[in-house]
């Protein structure tokens, strides 16, 4: 099988926590213009800049956690969509990457035009977090692990002791032979 199931689970946790935990700190700062003219200084955090990053990473995690718990197809839908919710951090933050003024434009209210805006490291992190839970849910969805086992569950009630007297006699045996 290569890796384990514990790890690929463990690995699309830790990928969507840190992909959320990257969108909270300032992601771009800058200067702008307020309506009078005089410079401002401005700042966005990952959630302000892009709205999309942290409810899909909590997606990603949450869609681990319940893949851990599922079976068969219910796991493999959840390993997709763990890891559609991981392309959805990494377009959210390459955008945000592409271009930080229009980010920071349109998060701050504050500054009528922006003149100049630079990036934090923070984008970068939720894109390598988000790239390591999106892996893990495409291995979720694609790999053929053994089924959680079905130890504390009876098959059949007389498998487990043998008949009573009183049940003997309801299916028509004699209990004294």
């Amino acid at each position: 099988m290569g890796l384990a199931r514990r790890t690929i689970v463990m690995a699309g946790i830790l990928g969507g926590l840190g992909a959320g935990a990257a969108a909270i700190p300032v992601w771009v700062s800058g200067v702008g213009l307020d309506q009078i003219g005089s410079a401002r200084p401005d700042s966005a955090t990952g959630t302000v800049a892009s709205g999309m990053v942290m409810p899909a990473a909590l997606s990603l995690a949450a869609a681990m956690l319940a893949g851990m718990l599922a079976r068969g197809l219910v796991r493999r839908l959840c390993g997709a969509l763990a890891a559609g919710c991981g392309v959805l951090v990494v377009v959210a933050a390459v955008r945000v990457i592409t271009d930080p003024t229009q980010a920071l434009a349109t998060a701050t209210t504050s500054s009528v035009q922006v003149q100049q805006a630079g990036l934090t490291p923070w984008p970068w992190a939720a894109i390598l977090c988000a790239l390591l839970g999106t892996a893990a849910g495409a291995l979720m969805a694609f790999a053929s692990w053994q089924e959680p086992t079905t130890r504390y569950e009876r098959s059949s009630p007389t498998a487990s002791r043998p008949m009573s007297q009183w049940e003997q006699l309801s299916a028509g045996e004699d209990p004294t032979v």
